[in-house]
């Protein structure tokens, strides 16, 4: 009968401390969604170039896919800079899907998709889908 409730409280203290850590991963995994793609999300729907610089690092790299062109921080927020402060910019709201997240103590490897709505000036809707695998820096 001891054995048995020495097993019992064995498997107790095990789930009460495999909850805690799940608890805490959800925790990370919040800040994450919250800290990079709400913040993204809203500079994207505003315009808000101040708060779409804060989320990216100095040594942030942006490789574009298909070809494209490789990036530094400067370059790369430059370029939306320039593209926000035009007064006959429309906001284009972007909305991200993870498809994948991997996490160590440090770094977060996070793929998935997005797309961005445009309306142009006749009020037509038109959607741009596209690629990400983001490295994040956990600081």
């Amino acid at each position: 009968m001891t054995r048995i409730k020495n097993i019992s409280t064995t498997l107790i203290i095990i789930l009460c401390f495999t909850q805690v850590v799940i608890a805490q991963n959800e925790l990370i995994h919040q800040k994450i969604n919250q800290d990079m793609y709400e913040n993204f999300s809203n500079a994207f729907a505003t315009l808000d170039y101040d708060l779409f610089a804060s989320i990216h690092g100095e040594e942030m790299i942006r490789i574009s896919g298909g070809g494209g062109e490789i990036k530094n921080s400067k370059t790369y927020l430059e370029g939306y800079q320039k593209r926000w402060s035009d007064p006959a910019q429309k906001p284009a709201p972007i909305d991200f899907r993870l498809l994948e997240r991997i996490t160590s103590d440090s770094l977060v490897s996070d793929r998935g998709i997005y797309r961005v709505t445009y309306r142009n000036d006749a009020g037509e809707t038109k959607y741009s889908y596209g690629k990400f695998h983001v490295l994040l820096k956990l600081e």
